[in-house]
């Protein structure tokens, strides 16, 4: 388990960018790929993983990209499903 305060120095490249220790990746479970998000907090920079988050009602986890916003599946079926009941009413 990574040690809450430790603390790793990184030089940032030409680009900006840094290279996460592995231990930690592994121990946090972030591979190739995943999708972090990046926040300021004072003076700190704060990364973490992205949560998907439902663009109607807020819940977090599996989401589909409709429209270029990510919605739950709950939120699609209830769409689906009030648009089956305009169509078996009208």
């Amino acid at each position: 388990m990574i040690e809450k305060g430790r603390a790793e120095v990184r030089k940032l490249d030409e680009l900006g960018r840094i290279c996460l220790p592995v231990d930690m990746r592994m121990e946090l479970l972030i591979e190739s790929g995943t999708l972090m998000a990046i926040d300021v907090d004072e003076d700190r920079l704060v990364f973490r993983k992205a949560v998907h988050r439902c663009y109607i009602c807020g819940s977090e986890g599996e989401t589909k990209t409709f429209m270029n916003r990510e919605i739950c599946v709950k939120c699609i079926n209830d769409a689906k499903n009030e648009e089956m009941l305009k169509v078996s009413c009208g």
